[in-house]
């Protein structure tokens, strides 16, 4: 247990690995652009709503693909294409209402203490009922909701993966998930620290990956229309692509340029594949930190929990 101890912080940094599988990154970047062209096609604060609540439900089973995918290469393990479309499968209903529970708790919990207010509404008596309830009643509800959010809301990116990385129910992962933010916060938040680093770092060799294969297409292109491939003018071009606020989707950049997309539509198409590998990349990671925690406060190794 000890050595697998010791390789927890090395699966999470490579867990951004798992992102160039096929099978990760094509199904985030069709999501990217299938969104955003819903987003385009529907301006307007009502709609836009609508399609970031799309973005959400749509994006939960996509993050759970990738987060098996991230749970099996911890564990070494190779998956069908039969085995993971059935394990998201499977995970369907536990990964919507674990959170959901997560997110009604405090709700439920702040919502009777701010009903209770009505009670100031009483003639007479109303002004002292109300101080008598909010510092009763309201008081204690409120500090339960606000720690239910402080210690729940963290949880939910450790139970989208322990969905799918085991058979659980709703009410198990919910749990779970709650136990490991509340007894290891400190874990927990060095191994976020650790997933984002080496996620950015993957996605900044990925893009410069992908600026090769722009340049070398646009060198194709301009050589087509015989003209003679100048490298300063590539590479103006391909620097002006990840300028576009398109290929940032979904996380806008403060120095992508807020005007209409110049560039080509199929080096914006292309372009898009790096922020689908950052997403792709932190998914995986959630996996390795469900692990992580799982290792550390129950002892079960990744090789153990993941079923078939």
């Amino acid at each position: 247990m000890s050595s697998a101890r010791e390789r927890a912080p090395g699966r999470i940094a490579a867990a951004p690995r798992s992102a160039l599988s096929w099978k990760a990154l094509f199904p985030v970047w069709l999501w990217i652009c299938a969104m955003d062209g819903l987003w385009s096609a529907f301006p307007g604060w009502l709609w836009s709503s609508s399609v970031g609540l799309m973005a959400v439900l749509t994006g939960i089973p996509v993050w759970a693909g990738c987060a098996f995918l991230g749970a099996s290469g911890a564990a070494g393990k190779s998956t069908s294409l039969r085995a993971w479309l059935s394990r998201i499968r499977q995970a369907f209903p536990v990964y919507y209402t674990a959170p959901l529970f997560t997110l009604v708790v405090p709700a439920l919990f702040l919502s009777l203490a701010w009903a209770g207010g009505v009670v100031g509404r009483a003639p007479w008596v109303g002004e002292p009922l109300r101080f008598a309830w909010s510092m009763t009643g309201g008081l204690v509800l409120s500090v339960l909701g606000a720690c239910w959010i402080v210690v729940g809301v963290p949880s939910i990116a450790l139970q989208v993966p322990a969905s799918v990385i085991e058979h659980s129910h709703a009410m198990d992962v919910a749990s779970r998930a709650l136990s490991y933010v509340r007894r290891r916060p400190l874990l927990l938040a060095a191994s976020w620290i650790v997933s984002g680093f080496f996620s950015i770092l993957g996605t900044t060799v990925f893009v410069f990956f992908l600026s090769i294969v722009l340049g070398s297409l646009m060198a194709v292109n301009a050589v087509g229309d015989g003209l003679r491939p100048e490298l300063s003018t590539i590479c103006s071009q391909v620097a002006s692509v990840w300028r576009q606020a398109a290929v940032a989707w979904a996380f806008p950049l403060p120095w992508v340029d807020r005007v209409d997309v110049t560039s080509p539509a199929w080096t914006i198409l292309v372009a898009r594949l790096a922020p689908a590998f950052l997403l792709a990349s932190l998914a995986s990671c959630s996996a390795c930190v469900y692990t992580t925690l799982r290792l550390a406060v129950d002892g079960t190794p990744v090789d153990q929990i993941e079923t078939k």
